[in-house]
């Protein structure tokens, strides 16, 4: 450690990956802390990795949001390129769920809130994200979340559909059309994997995991999945199967999964409640 780059010191590794490592930076110039994704430009080309990176730059670089890991910087020195971004102190949503098991519905729907809005802006910037997973999900320190790795992410342009063949992401999270490598919507897709990120959150444990491959798929395929009786509410246990559905085309959008009872009813009662005091 105390390699410098730039003006920046780096303090400590914060991970180590097949493509490269991530880790704590100090901007010496005033202290500021950046978690920063060191690359070896020789990885990226034997890998043919430039379009992958182009693409998460491009994404990072385009998307501003309260829940999304900003780009601060790139940086192409000597042998390595370095992503310099914002650091996110807390861990992750996966080591969270981990801790406990599973999480208490009221903290998974604020969780699950934040992520959603996370994911409408990237659709709305014409990006989805494909990689969706609690992994992928980083907590700050006042207990948000911030979404990141856009690795995956493909970016729409006025001269592209949304459309692709790409089999990516985590196979478990992965929605039935991009297993089955036919054309399909990212942004529907994405939809899939926020199902089973959700069903993660309240169950603490995967609706769609089998150690056989084929079997994986077929369930996946056919959306078969159970959820333990009295396990969650009805409301999120509607909300999951509303979500998991195999045909993408019968899955809800965004806007209908935040409109869901699941969040709307709990925000009347809160009201409710507001109210029966000022009555009081």
């Amino acid at each position: 450690m105390g390699d410098i780059f730039e003006n920046y010191k780096v303090t400590k590794t914060l991970g180590i990956g097949s493509s490269g490592e991530v880790v704590l930076a100090e901007d010496c110039r005033d202290g500021s802390l950046y978690a920063v994704k060191i690359i070896p430009i020789q990885y990226i080309h034997t890998n043919h990795l430039s379009n992958q990176l182009k693409r998460e730059k491009q994404a990072m670089k385009s998307l501003q949001h309260p829940n999304i890991v900003s780009l601060h910087r790139v940086l192409k020195g000597g042998s390595k390129l370095h992503l310099v971004c914002e650091y996110v102190p807390g861990g992750d949503l996966f080591d969270k769920i981990i801790s406990q098991s599973r999480l208490p519905e009221e903290d998974a729907k604020r969780y699950f809130g934040e992520i959603v809005s996370a994911i409408a802006h990237c659709h709305a910037s014409g990006i989805s994200h494909r990689d969706i997973k609690p992994e992928n999900c980083l907590m700050t320190h006042d207990d948000h979340i911030k979404v990141t790795d856009f690795g995956l992410s493909n970016v729409k342009s006025e001269y592209h559909e949304d459309m692709f063949y790409t089999v990516c992401g985590t196979p478990n999270y992965a929605a039935p059309e991009v297993l089955s490598r036919i054309k399909y919507k990212g942004p529907v897709a994405d939809i899939w994997s926020l199902g089973v990120l959700l069903y993660v959150m309240l169950i603490g444990m995967l609706p769609f995991d089998e150690e056989a491959p084929e079997h994986l798929w077929s369930k996946i395929k056919h959306a078969e999945f159970s959820i333990p009786e009295d396990s969650i509410s009805e409301e999120a246990e509607d909300l999951i199967n509303m979500i998991l559905v195999a045909d993408p085309v019968s899955r809800p959008n965004l806007d209908a999964v935040l409109a869901h009872p699941w969040f709307t009813v709990a925000e009347k009662e809160v009201k409710d409640k507001t109210m029966r005091s000022v009555d009081s």
